[in-house]
């Protein structure tokens, strides 16, 4: 794959044609991407849930991190066992999106089951 004329070679920063330019593709580590997809997945539903539902209650928020969390990591383990060439699965969009319903639909259950917050 090019971007603007320079080859990008996804495991491989050093191979860039223009050395150490801004220019050049850079890959995210693993750890990056990890600790990405948890926010992402975990954190997104929890807090414009809260910012925008008003039934939406603390338990919920916990109840979305957790579930979104697990389900992102695991996701993400799953890929990477059946996956055909290293890290495929750490660097999948799929557990991001795993992540994102499961939490929205933890969130959902979670406000409508509890007794709203007081609004004072």
């Amino acid at each position: 794959m090019t971007v603007t004329g320079i080859t990008k070679y996804p495991f491989d920063n050093d191979r860039c044609l223009l050395g150490n330019h801004p220019r050049c593709p850079r890959v995210p580590s693993p750890k990056q991407t990890i600790a990405y997809d948890i926010l992402v997945g975990g954190l997104l539903v929890a807090i414009l849930g809260g910012l925008v539902w008003k039934r939406g209650t603390g338990a919920a928020a916990a109840a979305s991190v957790a579930v979104g969390a697990v389900i992102t990591l695991g996701t993400m383990i799953i890929l990477e066992i059946n996956a055909a060439a290293p890290l495929d699965g750490i660097y999948a969009n799929e557990p991001i999106c795993y992540g994102l319903l499961a939490s929205a639909i933890a969130y959902i259950a979670v406000a409508l089951l509890t007794k709203p917050t007081d609004p004072r």
